[in-house]
């Protein structure tokens, strides 16, 4: 009778825990919508507010009424720290990791919480958007103080960086690409020259790296090879031969094939060490002349 008990007890232990467990993860996650739904809309209200008074000042030419608030830079620096935020959150790093690890479609919380990071993001961009109209008809604008191509490419790095976390590999990818072309149009609006700079080398990257993971090699090897080119910018210095390096893949049955010719040593050899990182079984070199 004792041990019936006791099984008794035990088989309904679990049942009654159960429901207890179940109901504190709704309430969790009730409040967590909460905190997320007031942070993203007070953050609006104050950003539109901001918004209002570059309105106000780009109809007056009068940059007076700006003087106690925020700069439009501040403010995106403040909607995207409150995005990194909400990205960073255990929530959404643990949902994010198990679509990655297991595969497993986007579970609600989870798609809710990039919905809120992504909005952030966006905000961010509108106000830097909408302080570089603000400021266009001013001729006096000091150019150091307007936003850059390179703050909007990092924003929309991180938009396709959390649709990446939950699978939406296509749209991400739509995001890299466009943070690759602000950056590059940054980098050769001021003619820069020679490697890469930080950011736009990892733009590149990640489109190269987004489109490896969805069978894109083609096109993620045509965009490997346009990074080379950019980074050669500016090399030629006084030496004739700078540009006649030539990668050369060799196969199995000994054959050689010309893979990129016109190339600065540099680049000949990060695009061997490429191949080599891809773990192709072909013998890659360069050779000059």
């Amino acid at each position: 009778a004792a041990a019936a008990a006791a099984g008794s007890s035990a088989a309904t232990e679990p049942e009654v825990g159960g429901k207890e467990s179940d109901g504190f993860a709704v309430v969790g996650r009730n409040v967590r919508r909460l905190v997320r739904k007031a942070i993203v809309d007070t953050a609006m209200i104050l950003s539109q507010e901001h918004v209002s008074v570059d309105a106000t000042r780009s109809a007056t030419g009068n940059s007076a009424t700006t003087a106690a608030a925020a700069t439009p830079a501040a403010t995106a620096s403040a909607l995207v720290t409150l995005g990194d935020s909400l990205a960073g959150s255990d929530r959404f790093l643990s949902g994010s990791e198990s679509i990655t690890d297991t595969g497993s479609s986007v579970d609600n919380e989870t798609a809710e919480c990039a919905q809120n990071v992504l909005e952030l993001y966006e905000r961010a961009l509108q106000v830097l958007q909408g302080d570089a109209e603000a400021r266009a008809p001013n001729s006096n604008t000091t150019p150091l103080n307007q936003p850059t191509e390179s703050q909007r490419a990092h924003i929309l790095s991180k938009m396709g960086a959390t649709l990446q976390r939950v699978g939406e590999r296509a749209k991400a990818l739509t995001w890299y690409q466009d943070a690759l072309q602000l950056s590059l149009d940054s980098r050769r609006r001021q003619t820069c020259a020679g490697p890469l700079d930080p950011q736009t080398a990892e733009a590149y990257s990640r489109v190269i790296v987004l489109l490896e993971e969805t069978g894109e090699y083609d096109k993620a090897l045509d965009l490997y090879k346009q990074s080379l080119r950019e980074g050669m910018r500016g090399e030629e210095g006084a030496d004739a031969g700078a540009f006649g390096w030539t990668v050369w893949r060799q196969d199995d049955n000994g054959n050689r094939l010309q893979i990129e010719a016109g190339l600065s040593h540099r680049a000949a050899l990060q695009l061997v060490a490429h191949f080599e990182h891809l773990g192709h079984k072909q013998h890659y070199w360069a050779a000059s002349g």
